[in-house]
């Protein structure tokens, strides 16, 4: 069978103060499950390539709404604001395109 092949990242968004407090935002709350600069140590998905960085909506669908919290995906709507998170998706999606 033939391997899938990533997509390609999202075009990046906002601006590098924007995605530098994005990284720091990320560094506090997600780095620990997701791995330090967006890079995943394998357990949990990588989410460079997620599809959902693609979109602000499924982004903070999951990450604020807990559109995933079947599969152990916290909601962080008690400690980050949109913005914040739309920073934190930034920052993300400025990993992907490295």
């Amino acid at each position: 069978p033939e391997m899938d092949t990533a997509a390609p990242p999202p075009d990046m968004f906002g601006t590098p103060e924007e995605i530098g407090a994005g990284a720091s935002l990320y560094t506090r709350y997600c780095s620990s499950c997701h791995g330090v600069g967006a890079i995943s140590g394998g357990t949990l998905p990588d989410l460079r390539h997620s599809a959902m960085i693609a979109s602000s909506d499924a982004f903070q669908g999951v990450v604020l709404a807990g559109a995933m919290l079947d599969t152990g995906m916290a909601s962080f709507e008690e400690v980050l604001s949109d913005e914040e998170a739309e920073a934190v998706r930034a920052f993300i999606v400025f990993q992907a395109n490295q």
